[in-house]
C-alpha cells in the first residue's frame, strides 16, 4: 500500500512540474513603441501579455510606460455586436479585428475615462499581434444613457520585440523605458 500512495505522489509531481513550464510557454510579452501622439500620450512603450493559443494569439494584459495595466478579456456582455464595433471603427469587410474589453481594479473604468470622454466602459478593437508587424488599437466606449457605442480613439504602435514568458510565473518588472524584463 505505501507503495502505491508513493507511486501516485510521485506522478502528482511529475505532472505539476511539467505543467508549470508548459503553462508559462503559451504567455509572451509583446512590446511597442507608440507611432502616433495618442499612443505617446495615453500609454507610451506597452506591453501586451499574449497568449498563445490554437486559433492564434489573445492579449490577456496591457502595460503602459506609467506602470499602470489594465486586464484584456472576453466581451461577451458587450452591448453592441461585433459588426458595429467594424462600423465604428470604419474596418473593411476582410479586415482581421478583435474585440477585448477593458478591466481591471475598477472594471477599466479609469481606461475609459481617460480614452473615452464620456464613457463608463471601453472595448479595444485591435490588429492581429504578430512579431515585426504594427498595431493599430482602436478604442470604443459605451454610454449607458444613451445606449449606444462610440468611438475614441486610435493608437499606433510599432513593433519593438518579443519576450517569452518568465520561469515559474515570476512577474516583469518595468525598465523604465516601458519595456518588461526581469526575468
Amino acid at each position: 500500500m505505501v507503495g502505491r500512495a508513493f507511486k501516485a505522489a510521485l506522478a502528482a509531481l511529475v505532472v505539476a512540474g511539467a505543467a508549470a513550464p508548459a503553462f508559462a510557454a503559451d504567455r509572451l510579452y509583446y512590446v511597442y513603441d507608440p507611432d502616433s501622439a495618442n499612443a505617446k500620450l495615453f500609454t507610451g512603450v506597452t506591453t501586451f501579455v499574449v497568449k498563445k493559443g490554437l486559433f492564434g494569439k489573445t492579449p490577456l494584459e496591457m502595460f503602459g510606460q506609467n506602470g499602470k495595466s489594465v486586464s484584456l478579456g472576453g466581451d461577451a456582455d458587450r452591448p453592441f455586436s461585433i459588426d458595429e464595433a467594424a462600423d465604428l471603427v470604419k474596418a473593411g469587410k476582410n479586415d482581421p479585428i478583435s474585440l477585448y474589453a477593458v478591466g481591471g481594479a475598477d472594471g477599466g473604468k479609469g481606461f475609459a475615462k481617460a480614452a473615452c470622454a464620456g464613457a463608463e466602459r471601453a472595448w479595444l478593437v485591435t490588429t492581429p499581434f504578430e512579431p515585426h508587424t504594427k498595431l493599430k488599437v482602436q478604442v470604443i466606449g459605451w454610454n449607458a444613457e444613451k445606449k449606444a457605442a462610440f468611438f475614441c480613439t486610435q493608437l499606433d504602435f510599432r513593433y519593438r520585440g518579443e519576450y517569452a514568458a518568465p520561469k515559474f510565473g515570476r512577474v516583469p518588472v518595468n525598465d523604465g523605458n516601458g519595456a518588461a524584463k526581469g526575468w
